[in-house]
């Protein structure tokens, strides 16, 4: 029987480890630990191919605009400055802070967002501050 394969087909060998099989399940379940754990770093220390390069992306991706929304629903411009990366998140930001209204969400403006409606409930639960993976 052929050794199980990542998304991407590729086994990384380690001497005296076990079976092919067994590393890739081991190495794929620290993946997902690490990237649900908010350790980006190791995760992708342990990424071996381009799919799962772009899946660690997006997913921090959908971090980032999850606390972006967050930051800007609960009135913490400074914050959401912070995680904004975009001329138009800036703008619209700062053009809350100056006039006190809330500002519309980014799909509403048209601006290009990652495909990511599924909120903070998607990631574990409730956003919380002490949750910060970015800070």
């Amino acid at each position: 029987q052929p050794p199980a394969r990542s998304a991407c087909g590729k086994v990384e060998v380690r001497e005296g480890v076990g079976d092919d099989a067994e590393q890739e399940q081991q190495r794929t379940a620290w993946l997902k630990y690490f990237t649900e754990t908010g350790q980006y770093t190791k995760a992708m220390a342990i990424v071996v191919c381009k799919e799962e390069e772009e899946a660690l992306e997006a997913h921090l991706e959908a971090c980032r605009l999850a606390w972006l929304s967050h930051a800007e629903a609960t009135g913490k411009h400074a914050e959401a400055l912070e995680y904004a990366v975009t001329a138009a998140e800036r703008s619209r930001i700062q053009a809350a802070m100056v006039g006190g209204a809330v500002a519309p969400p980014p799909q509403a403006q048209g601006e290009a967002a990652a495909d990511y409606s599924g909120g903070a409930a998607e990631y574990g639960g409730e956003v919380s501050d002490d949750d910060d993976p970015f800070g």
